[in-house]
C-alpha cells in the first residue's frame, strides 16, 4: 500500500472547501491523472465516511477518520496507486427493487425481502444492497411527506453503497447530502471488529460480529456487520427513533443471504445466554461436530487440532493464516465451530501467548523496529506492524495484540488500560 502517495492525494482533496468542494476536489484528481469515476468515488467515499472533505483539514479529526478516508481511497483508486488486490465476485445488477404497495406498512421484520429475493455470499453491488429495504419502509420512519427512495451510489468492484436520502430537504450536492440511512458493503478487513463498544444480537449464531457506533461519524449513528471476507455498515441520524431496530433487522437479513442459511440456532442459545443462565464457560464453549481437519497443509492441520483442543491463539492463528473463504479460515473464525467471536477472548488467555517483554523472533528489519517500538508502547506502531507482518506470523499477531496488551483492536485502548 502506498501510503504515502494516499497521502498527498487525501491533503489536496481536503485543501477544497466552500460550496466546490465536491467539483474542486474531482477536479484536483482528474489532474493527478484520476478517471472520472474515480475521482467521483474517492470524492464521494470521503464525504459519506467524515462528512465533509475539509474535515480532514481540521484539528480535531481523528486518526480513525483518516484511515476510513484512505480506505475510501484505496477502494476507489486501486488501481492509480499500484495496489494489487485478489479478485472479488462481482454480480450483475439485480433488477430495482419491486413497490410493495399495501405492504408498506407492514412490520419491519415481515416487510424485509429474504430467500431467493437476494444474492448469496460476497460482495454486493449498490443495486442489490438496495434491495435490502423496500420502497415505504422508511417514509413512517423519518415523517416524509415525499416517498423516500434508494440511489445507487459508489459501486466499485470492493465498495458499494445504496444510500436513501431526505426527499423534503432542498440542498447543494456539491457540499453536502441529507442522508437519513446508508448501506455500505466493503471488504472485512478494512475495519476490525471492536470489543469495547455495544455488541449487537442478531440472533443469529454465524456471524463474526456486529458492533454498534452511537456516532461513528459527526451526526451519524451506525451498525456494523461483519461476515466472512464481508463488511456491512447501516448509518442514519443519531436519534432516529426506530432506526436502530431496522438496522439490525437489515444486517440480519444480510448476514442470512451471505451465509446461505437461516441464521437462527436450534436451541436459541448463544454463549453469552448459557453463561447467564449459569452454565460454566466451558461447558458452552464446548466445539461443535466436525469432520477433522482437510489434510491438505500440515502446518494448518496442526493449529487446527490445537483449536479444536480450546486453545484460543491456535484458533487466532489458524484464521491468519488460512487462505480465503477455505474451510481452515472458517474453523478459526469459529474458535473451533464455537461462535464467531475472538477466540482469545471466548477462550481465555485475552492477551494470547505474549507479552510486552516478549522479545522480537529473528526477521526483517523493519518489522523487528516495528515490533520493539510497539513492545514500547507505541500504538502505531503495533498498527503498522500489523499490517506489514506476513499472514499468520508472530510479528503479525504481535502487532494485532498490541503488543500482547489486549485484542481490543484498539491499541491506543489497549496499551492505556494495560496493567501488566
Amino acid at each position: 500500500m502506498k501510503w504515502g502517495v494516499i497521502a498527498v492525494v487525501l491533503v489536496l482533496v481536503a485543501s477544497a472547501c466552500g460550496t466546490s468542494e465536491r467539483d474542486q476536489g474531482v477536479a484536483d484528481l482528474l489532474d493527478l491523472g484520476f478517471s472520472q469515476a474515480e475521482a467521483e468515488c474517492v470524492v464521494d467515499g470521503v464525504i459519506e465516511e467524515i462528512g465533509s472533505l475539509s474535515r480532514l483539514d481540521d484539528d480535531d479529526v481523528s486518526a480513525e477518520e483518516v484511515d476510513r478516508a484512505a480506505a475510501v481511497f484505496e477502494q476507489c483508486a486501486a488501481g492509480s496507486v499500484g495496489r494489487v488486490d485478489e479478485p472479488t465476485r462481482v454480480d450483475e445488477p439485480s433488477t430495482p427493487p419491486a413497490d410493495p404497495g399495501d405492504d408498506a406498512a407492514a412490520p419491519v421484520d415481515s416487510a424485509l425481502p429474504g430467500g431467493d429475493a437476494l444474492p448469496g455470499a460476497g460482495h454486493w453491488t449498490a443495486a442489490e444492497l438496495c434491495l435490502l429495504v423496500p420502497q415505504g419502509i422508511l417514509d413512517p420512519l423519518f415523517s416524509a411527506t415525499n416517498p423516500i427512495t434508494a440511489q445507487e451510489s459508489t459501486d466499485q468492484p470492493e465498495w458499494s453503497v445504496c444510500k436513501w436520502e431526505d426527499p423534503d430537504v432542498e440542498f447543494d450536492p456539491a457540499v453536502s447530502t441529507p442522508q437519513l440511512f446508508t448501506i455500505k458493503n466493503i471488504p472485512r478487513d478494512t475495519q476490525n471488529p471492536r470489543s469495547d463498544i455495544e455488541q449487537v444480537d442478531l440472533g443469529l449464531t454465524a456471524p463474526d460480529g456486529a458492533v454498534y457506533y452511537e456516532e461513528l461519524n459527526p451526526g451519524m449513528a451506525a451498525i456494523v456487520v461483519f461476515a466472512g471476507d464481508q463488511l456491512l455498515q447501516i448509518s442514519y441520524p443519531v436519534g432516529t427513533t426506530g432506526a436502530k431496530e431496522l438496522s439490525r433487522d437489515v444486517a440480519s437479513v444480510w448476514v442470512e443471504a451471505q451465509l446461505g442459511t437461516p441464521g437462527s440456532s436450534d436451541s436459541g442459545e448463544s454463549v453469552d445466554d448459557a453463561a447467564a443462565q449459569g452454565e460454566s464457560v466451558d461447558d458452552a464453549a464446548a466445539p461443535m461436530a466436525s469432520d477433522g481437519p482437510p489434510g491438505d497443509d500440515p502446518e494448518l492441520d496442526e493449529l487446527w487440532a490445537g483449536c479444536a483442543d480450546a486453545d484460543p491463539d491456535a484458533c487466532d492463528r489458524l484464521f491468519l493464516a488460512s487462505p480465503l473463504g477455505s474451510a481452515y479460515e472458517d474453523f478459526g473464525l469459529t474458535c473451533g465451530n464455537r461462535r464467531a467471536t475472538n477466540c482469545t477472548e471466548l477462550l481465555g488467555d485475552a492477551n494470547g501467548s505474549f507479552t510486552p517483554d516478549t522479545p522480537a523472533p529473528p526477521g526483517d528489519a523493519e518489522l523487528v523496529g516495528f515490533w520493539n517500538e510497539c513492545a514500547a508502547g507505541d500504538a502505531d506502531a503495533c498498527n503498522a506492524l500489523f499490517i506489514a507482518a506476513p499472514a499468520g506470523s508472530d510479528f503479525e499477531y504481535y502487532g494485532q495484540s498490541c503488543g500482547g496488551r489486549g485484542m481490543s483492536f484498539d491499541c491506543e485502548v489497549d496499551i492505556a488500560n494495560y496493567s501488566g
